[in-house]
């Protein structure tokens, strides 16, 4: 049995520091310390400091990928002045805030495809998620497979209004709301956690 946690929009890594934070506060337990830390994160601009991170952190795995519902190469949406410290970045074509900066095709991984092959059963895996409206793609489909057993926590920050994707007909309260009911009490609020 290993402890894993999976940052979904690791960033730039900062969150790391956090995670050792809410840890040590027996959020997920008492006397947990983790084995592997996934940091997933396409943005180009933050891969320096994600490959830094792993050379320091032994438990950090940095994935130069999304996390998406399918596997291969997908558009991502850079919003914002990487250079002047604010990014945003997505899968979500249609998120409109935040100007977009550069359009960059990256490599996606199924998410559940991912879990079920570098986790086991009896392994306690608890998953950060901030990826900027994809969140309403990925989030039903974990919900919905047989590797939610193997979660025991997922703190999510979600984006409502932001995509006119999501946002037509309230949908993205909508899934949220859907969210909160199917994982109740593995759910933890990003915001609460993380910010």
């Amino acid at each position: 049995m290993k402890n894993i946690f999976l940052f979904f929009g690791a960033h730039d890594g900062s969150l790391i520091n956090r995670l050792d934070t809410v840890t040590s506060n027996n959020v997920y337990g008492e006397n947990i310390s983790w084995d592997e830390v996934h940091m997933f994160e396409p943005q180009p601009a933050h891969e320096q400091m994600l490959l830094e991170l792993q050379s320091r952190d032994l438990r950090v795995r940095y994935h130069k990928l999304a996390v998406s519902t399918t596997n291969g190469i997908q558009s991502f949406y850079v919003k914002g002045d990487p250079s002047m410290g604010y990014c945003s970045s997505t899968l979500d074509g249609q998120k409109f805030s935040g100007q977009l900066y550069y359009t960059v095709d990256v490599n996606v991984v199924n998410v559940v495809d991912w879990i079920r092959k570098h986790t086991n059963e009896d392994d306690f895996v608890c998953i950060d998620m901030d990826i900027e409206c994809e969140e309403y793609n990925i989030l039903p489909i974990i919900v919905e497979s047989d590797i939610l057993n193997r979660i025991k926590f997922i703190s999510v920050e979600f984006h409502h209004g932001k995509s006119h994707k999501w946002s037509t007909n309230s949908y993205d309260k909508q899934v949220e709301k859907y969210i909160r009911e199917r994982l109740g009490d593995k759910f933890l609020d990003h915001n609460t956690y993380y910010a």
